[in-house]
């Protein structure tokens, strides 16, 4: 891994969402994350790979509306 880890804040911007999501969606275990010690902490290549799962229709219906 040679790409530095991104706080909960960097992770928000790089989706494009408010940190309360990103905190809910990793406490829901809904979105990638690696825990150190208290701390919670992001790889960009897996939150990217977890937006293209969501763009393809896959995942557990995070984000997604019910009709």
């Amino acid at each position: 891994m040679t790409d530095r880890l991104l706080t909960a804040g960097e992770a928000a911007d790089l989706l494009a969402m408010k940190v309360s999501w990103v905190r809910e969606a990793t406490r829901e275990g809904r979105l990638p994350h690696v825990k150190l010690g208290r701390y919670r902490r992001y790889i960009r290549a897996d939150l990217l790979a977890y937006v293209e799962e969501q763009k393809a229709g896959g995942g557990n219906g995070a984000g997604q509306r019910s009709r």
